[in-house]
């Protein structure tokens, strides 16, 4: 918990900063690393954002994939994933991206709604412990905990230049609410530290087969709330 509380203190501070810049001045990553590097840095940045796409794309896919192989046990895991890029692929082309973003606006509080229920249900069906708040390996509490899973979140910093692209769009007058709400503390509390305490409180609560693994929490969600849990 510690690690992630000074996860989400970190990410709003260098992401407050990112976003003011970036409404300040309109320069996308490409470009402020094209004045930095000239025209190798703008390929940089682009070749970044490509294999930081490619990887979340594989990775969800993956996870998804297998969520539904264990849900519809007829189908296979080689099956589930070209069903997964069939359905996701078309999403991301043109207009149709465009509406997909406002799409995710309005499902937001249907997300919210979700991860009340979840909790809800899981602490109806299995009761409530605290042994969720004290796991770890079998071998027991591992030294400087905090920082290793701190570290391990900076591997993620790379989002930040999504952040950039994104606060850029942002009006310059509106500086100081996007960068203290929106790129700010609220939005990574509620992206970290709350997300992540949910997911440790299903991993440790559901029981699933196989050991606590980077799947067990989705398939503890489609254990406990079946197709509503995998949509």
């Amino acid at each position: 918990i510690i690690g992630l509380v000074l996860s989400v203190i970190t990410y709003a501070a260098i992401n407050a900063v990112i976003s003011r810049y970036a409404m300040k001045t309109g320069l996308s990553v490409a470009l402020f690393s094209r004045v930095l590097f000239g025209r190798t840095g703008a390929t940089l940045a682009t070749l970044i954002f490509f294999a930081t796409a490619i990887y979340y794309s594989v990775f969800e896919g993956s996870v998804i994939a297998i969520a539904i192989h264990d849900y519809v046990s007829s189908m296979s895991l080689n099956q589930a994933y070209l069903l997964v890029v069939l359905y996701s692929v078309p999403l991301i082309f043109g207009s149709v991206q465009n509406w997909m973003d406002k799409l995710n606006g309005v499902l937001l509080p249907f997300y919210l709604i979700g991860l009340v229920a979840l909790v809800v249900m899981t602490i109806a069906e299995y009761g409530y412990s605290s042994a969720w708040l004290h796991m770890g390996p079998a071998s027991g509490p591992v030294e400087n905990g905090w920082w290793q899973c701190f570290s391990y979140f900076m591997g993620v910093w790379i989002l930040m230049m999504y952040t950039w692209d994104y606060a850029r769009f942002g009006r310059k007058q509106d500086a100081s609410f996007h960068s203290r709400f929106n790129f700010g503390l609220p939005f990574y509390t509620f992206t970290f530290l709350i997300n992540g305490l949910v997911g440790i409180f299903i991993a440790g609560t559901i029981p699933t087969p196989g050991g606590l693994t980077e799947v067990s929490v989705v398939k503890a969600i489609v254990e406990l709330m079946g197709v509503w849990g995998l949509i």
